[in-house]
């Protein structure tokens, strides 16, 4: 199997790669393909966007707005997922997303609970994709995300998408130019009002300081702020129905990769499907050049519960040019398809940009189980309620029956999946989580200016994200029915002390996958 260029570059160690390309990014040409039957031209106009933003930053005395990705989707983007316009449309895409709900919906009754004729009449209804993010200072990547966000709306359809943005308390004026850019376009591109939700939170509102600035207390916070962000999602969930939750952080991203997420993830009917972030580290005394390397170390865990590469206390201890090394990657399979640019399972992910099936975090009407995924089975006497509760973002469990590393919330969520997968037995216990190497984004403008460069380099060989002829060398599913999750997983609890500080990287040990 060859290697891509662009794979090549990250692998490599640092006194080999490349110095990283700079370049300006320029508009697409003017789409051929015609839009759906019954939907008007696009009224979207990129010129004016530029120009609007640059006025307001300037207003606001904020640098100059950047946008690295180009603004339009391509002629083969378009065809390549048209199925994922309107979730109940009669295309391969939506039929295996229907296909997965129902698998999930079957499997796990006893810990959801059955489904009343209102729920089951609604999914006859069009599906709304859930676009949702928590933000803060986020001015210097919104020009990107306000751009991706029109593309998608547009693209899947305007009465098909919902926004929910909480933002903030952000000193950069985010709430600002989400209300004054984002907002008016969306109802321009005939979104419903009643489809858009941006609330931002105010210094009262949110005690970062929480338990002292402990790490536990920061970690609350956060899980919170997520929970917030998927408030319309559950309490909405009576009147809609809802399609994949888009979850994205504050990356540079183009509406091609989360195009190309929600494909795989309904081709592999997936749980979660994760893209692949990237920190971006300048030139050095000792190197002449910049590199990338994979940046969710703390979240994200292979099936043999391992972290990607070596990682540790001291700058020393982290070999990302270790990558799959045969610590985390014992059989390979995980350095193969990252070669390749497909998708493979883990027990973890979050990555900066990751789709969610919508069932676990909405409410049941019944339930008749005795089943809880959140409850050790170990623990004798255990009051077990008797269904298990819609999943949310939360902390570590501190019962001394069954206390938790101090992890991220966003680990905890996948790791609350495979609970879930557990208990009711879907695929023998596979939680169908998986990361898609070939979405890969970065947090700043010179990272995602690097990642761009090295796709437009990829684009004459078919191998860049959103081609016609796919991603990679071949559109490959995963057997998840093969898939086995690990025993145990290498934890790095944040730190009591030291809050955002504090090094969680001091401690890490193996502890149990689901209990751990």
């Amino acid at each position: 199997m060859r290697l891509s260029k662009l794979h090549a570059l990250l692998l490599l160690p640092p006194t080999l790669l490349l110095t990283a390309w700079f370049f300006s990014s320029s508009s697409s040409s003017t789409s051929t393909v015609p839009p759906s039957p019954g939907r008007s031209p696009s009224p979207l106009s990129f010129l004016q966007l530029d120009e609007d933003l640059s006025l307001l930053y300037r207003q606001l005395k904020l640098p100059k707005p950047v946008r690295v990705y180009p603004p339009e989707l391509s002629d083969q983007q378009k065809r390549r997922f048209h199925g994922l316009r309107a979730p109940t449309a009669t295309s391969s895409n939506s039929k295996r997303e229907g296909q997965a709900r129902r698998r999930y919906e079957e499997a796990s009754e006893q810990l959801l609970g059955s489904r009343d004729d209102d729920e089951e009449e609604k999914d006859e209804q069009d599906q709304l994709y859930y676009l949702t993010s928590n933000l803060l200072n986020a001015s210097p990547v919104l020009p990107d995300i306000i751009t991706s966000l029109l593309v998608l709306a547009d693209f899947l359809g305007p009465k098909h998408v919902y926004l929910s943005i909480v933002e903030g308390p952000s000193k950069d004026s985010t709430s600002t130019i989400l209300n004054e850019i984002l907002k008016p376009r969306l109802l321009q591109l005939g979104v419903p009002e009643d489809q858009i939700s941006i609330r931002s939170m105010k210094n009262e509102d949110v005690d970062w300081n929480r338990g002292g600035g402990s790490g536990r207390g920061r970690i609350e916070v956060l899980a919170e702020l997520r929970n917030k962000a998927l408030e319309p999602l559950v309490r909405e969930s009576g009147r809609r129905s809802w399609g994949p939750i888009l979850f994205f952080n504050d990356v540079l991203f183009s509406a091609a990769h989360v195009l190309e997420l929600l494909h795989r993830h309904a081709q592999n009917e997936a749980t979660q499907t994760c893209a692949w972030d990237v920190l971006y580290n300048p030139p050095t005394l000792f190197t002449w050049h910049a590199t990338l390397q994979f940046y969710d170390s703390w979240v994200a865990r292979t099936l043999n519960g391992n972290t990607f590469f070596p990682v540790g206390p001291s700058k020393k201890d982290w070999k990302p040019e270790l990558l799959f090394d045969p610590s985390s990657s014992p059989d390979g399979r995980e350095r193969r398809a990252y070669e390749s640019s497909n998708p493979f399972p883990v027990f973890s992910c979050f990555n900066g940009l990751t789709i969610l099936s919508s069932l676990p975090f909405l409410p049941s009407s019944s339930s008749s189980s005795s089943l809880n995924p959140l409850v050790p089975p170990s623990i004798p006497g255990t009051p077990t309620p008797r269904r298990s509760p819609p999943l949310k973002f939360r902390t570590s469990s501190s019962s001394p029956g069954s206390p938790e590393l101090n992890h991220s919330e966003a680990f905890l969520l996948s790791r609350d999946l495979w609970r879930r997968a557990v208990a009711s037995n879907v695929d023998g216990g596979a939680a169908r989580v998986q990361v898609v190497p070939g979405v890969k984004v970065a947090y700043e403008e010179r990272g995602a200016r690097m990642l761009r460069r090295l796709e437009e380099e990829e684009e004459e060989e078919g191998r860049v994200v959103g081609k016609e002829v796919g991603m990679g060398d071949g559109e490959e599913r995963i057997d998840w029915k093969s898939v086995k999750g690990p025993r145990q997983i290498l934890g790095f609890g944040w730190p009591e002390k030291g809050g955002v500080k504090g090094n969680p990287w001091l401690h890490g040990k193996w502890v149990d996958a689901l209990w751990g």
